[in-house]
This record gives C-alpha cells, structure tokens and sequence, in this order.
C-alpha cells in the first residue's frame, strides 16, 4: 500500500500525470456526460424513433470492439503519445460533426461509426 502511494506522489510531481488526467476527464465527459446521455433524447428531438436512436447508441459498442482491438495492435507498431493525439483529434473532429449529423439517419449512422471506432480507443495503450 505504501509502494502505491508512493508511485502516486512522483506521478503527481510531473505534468505528464496532469496532461493525461485532464484529457483523460474530457474523454469521459464527452463519452459518458455527452453521447451516452443525450444522443438519444437529441435524435428524438431530431425525429429519429427511440428505438432507431438506442440503436445508434448499441451499434456503438460493436465499433468500439474494433477500434479497441485494432488500437491495442497499433500500439504495439505506433509511438502511443502520437495514436493519443491522433484519437484525441478525430474525437474532437466527429463531436464537431455531430451537430450536422441529424439530418439524416444516415449521417447519424456515419457518425456512430466513426465515434464508435474511438469511443474507448483512448484507454487501450498498454504503453504509457
């Protein structure tokens, strides 16, 4: 327990631990705070059935598979900080789509695959 709380100390000591941290926080607000709360309600309010939007949402986890496997092989090939940054970027890209992305079920669609492609991408580095 000790060892542990050491490690925590030197981790708070560099700005590493707070670059991660803080992006860490924004990943999980956009996941859980922004898409898996109101994608829903918002394709309601877009004229998409509840049943077509929870659909949406269930398919994301079927992209989310193989963006989280094909990014545990890439992190063995590709310099993690640069897969980071990548995934970070087209998070932002695809949450700067999605206003745009209602009109169509199709858009939406399109959307749901890219977002779900990155929606846990991010925490799949065994490399820090």
């Amino acid at each position: 327990m000790r060892r542990t709380f050491q490690a925590l100390g030197v981790g708070l000591r560099t700005r590493d631990f707070y670059l991660l941290a803080g992006t860490f926080f924004i990943c999980g607000a956009s996941t859980n705070g922004l898409i898996g709360t109101h994608l829903i309600p918002a394709c309601i309010d877009n004229g998409i059935p509840e049943v077509a939007a929870a659909s949406l949402l269930a398919s994301m986890a079927v992209f989310n598979f193989f963006g989280a496997t094909g990014s545990g092989w890439l992190s063995d090939r590709v310099d993690c900080r640069i897969l980071l940054c990548v995934y970070y970027g087209l998070r932002g890209l695809s949450l700067l789509v999605l206003p745009f992305s209602f009109d169509t079920f199709y858009g939406l669609a399109l959307f749901t695959m890219f977002y779900g492609l990155d929606w846990i991408a991010t925490i799949r580095r065994p490399c820090a």
